[in-house]
């Protein structure tokens, strides 16, 4: 693995996390925050008091895997929502292309290995004749 594959496999983003009742959801959303301080680069939180609602914005550099845990542990808090982007080589790919690639995969993936078993299958089969 070269260097820039390696750099390529943490991704740097920046996740929106949008707050309602700041008081009753803000040390859930923190507490979640701090178990992945180690992919958090930085953070800014604006209270918008018109809106009744705290715009927090985290920019992090993490796997695919942590990024998403981070992300569907907030979004599973009631009052909370969250939205990530991610960067790629060539511009910004939301989170849910980033899910997108990975099911992808996993489909390709699963479709080698059916394809292994029928070839085994069918060796056996012939040894069996």
């Amino acid at each position: 693995m070269n260097e820039s594959d390696a750099v390529y496999k943490h991704r740097l983003g920046v996740v929106a996390v949008f707050v309602e009742n700041r008081l009753d959801t803000a040390p859930r959303v923190n507490d979640i925050l701090s178990q992945y301080a180690r992919i958090l680069v930085g953070r800014m939180g604006i209270p918008y008091k018109e809106r009744n609602l705290s715009v927090i914005a985290v920019i992090v550099d993490g796997s695919n895997d942590d990024i998403g845990a981070l992300t569907g542990k907030l979004g599973a808090i009631p009052g909370v929502s969250v939205k990530a982007a991610l960067r790629r080589k060539n511009g910004v790919e939301t989170a849910d292309e980033v899910r997108s690639q990975k099911l992808e995969a996993r489909t390709q993936n699963q479709d080698r290995v059916a394809a292994g078993e029928a070839k085994a299958q069918n060796e056996d089969g012939k040894e069996a004749g």
